[in-house]
């Protein structure tokens, strides 16, 4: 009888290291990083407002909204009119590409601005992405430190303001309203 006791005892013992190992290797594996891509390019995605890392320490990203019923918004609401980006360090993100898009409340995609050149919101007349809308912004900082849009057109725009430091995307012909936005993607790659 005192054998079965030790034995089960023992048996514990072992389960409990057992639950406690597997535990531990879980948690390595859920938190382990993911390369995409071959090794020379860095490839990195992330969902936020605030921070890239991939070059730069800090940098943040701010909605702009228009005034309330303009290019086609409801009354009461505003359209989203652009997006600024301050603390870039074009030095430390050189050679790279950002690709920005927006996103609502249940994952989709938004359209940023309009190509079609009719006034209104996509949600009151629909667009299609692509075609007549777009749903992402890349701008490209070159190796001297030049930021351009690609694409750069009579729907979008970059102005930088040299005594802030802040570049503003701006939207001539905005396709969603601002508080439609839930969050902000960022792509980050190296060219």
């Amino acid at each position: 009888m005192p054998s079965l006791i030790s034995g089960d005892a023992r048996y514990r013992k072992f389960f409990l290291g057992a639950i406690i190992i597997m535990s531990a290797g879980f948690g390595s594996i859920l938190a382990s990083n993911i390369a995409i891509g071959p090794a020379q390019k860095n490839v990195e995605y992330g969902q936020g407002i605030y921070q890239i890392a991939a070059c730069d320490s800090y940098v943040r990203l701010n909605l702009l909204s228009g005034a309330t019923h303009e290019f086609g918004a409801p009354e009461g609401l505003s359209p989203l009119t652009g997006i600024s980006i301050s603390s870039l360090d074009t030095k430390a993100c050189a050679n790279t590409t950002f690709t920005i898009n927006s996103v609502d409340l249940d994952g989709h995609n938004l359209s940023l601005y309009r190509t079609d050149g009719i006034v209104a919101m996509c949600a009151d007349n629909p667009c299609t992405l692509g075609t007549n809308s777009s749903d992402a912004i890349t701008m490209s900082i070159a190796g001297n430190g030049a930021v351009t849009i690609d694409g750069s057109s009579d729907y979008v725009n970059l102005i930088f303001d040299r005594q802030s430091g802040v570049y503003s995307i701006n939207f001539t012909q905005p396709g969603s309203l601002a508080n439609d936005v839930n969050r902000l993607n960022v792509q980050s790659s190296n060219a």
